[in-house]
């Protein structure tokens, strides 16, 4: 529930902040601008995406840990998407993903709180590698849904 209240509430201040930039800009620039970060956003995710996970894939070949690279690439690919949503907050949120040091610090938070994790274990071998222990949960998905069946009625309500 505190999602769906967040997702409403950011729904809202998209709206607000796009009423106000169209009546101090006009309608017109604020269709363009919006259309530019678009197509930006589409640009972005196709070039700085395949780079991103190109490094990843570098770092794994020389033996390194691709952690970084990897986040980079996430981060580049979230702030392409968030490009591409309508909306002037999710642009400028974007657009600070885009900032290296700024992404370096996210990173290194997110980082800290995976090894305080109670589930989550890091440790260096002698050679110096990383290693991130976890426990998981195997989902196995199965397209064929199990049949429905109706709620059971409760003894003397005459369903049928």
């Amino acid at each position: 529930m505190p999602l769906l209240l967040l997702f409403v509430f950011v729904v809202f201040a998209e709206l607000a902040v796009f009423v106000a930039v169209g009546r101090a800009i006009g309608v017109a620039a604020t269709l363009a601008l919006t259309a530019a970060a678009m197509l930006a956003g589409v640009m972005l995710v196709r070039l700085l995406g395949v780079d991103a996970l190109r490094r990843a894939e570098a770092s794994l070949a020389r033996g390194e840990s691709p952690v970084g690279a990897v986040f980079d690439a996430a981060a580049v690919a979230l702030a392409g998407v968030l490009l591409i949503v309508p909306g002037f907050l999710s642009d400028g949120l974007a657009l600070m993903l885009l900032i290296r040091p700024l992404r370096n610090f996210i990173g290194a938070v997110l980082w800290r709180r995976l090894q305080a994790s109670p589930n989550v274990r890091v440790w260096r071998t002698q050679q110096g590698d990383t290693v991130v222990e976890g426990e998981y949960v195997e989902i196995k998905t199965d397209r064929r849904l199990p049949p429905r069946r109706p709620p059971d009625r409760p003894a003397g309500t005459g369903g049928g």
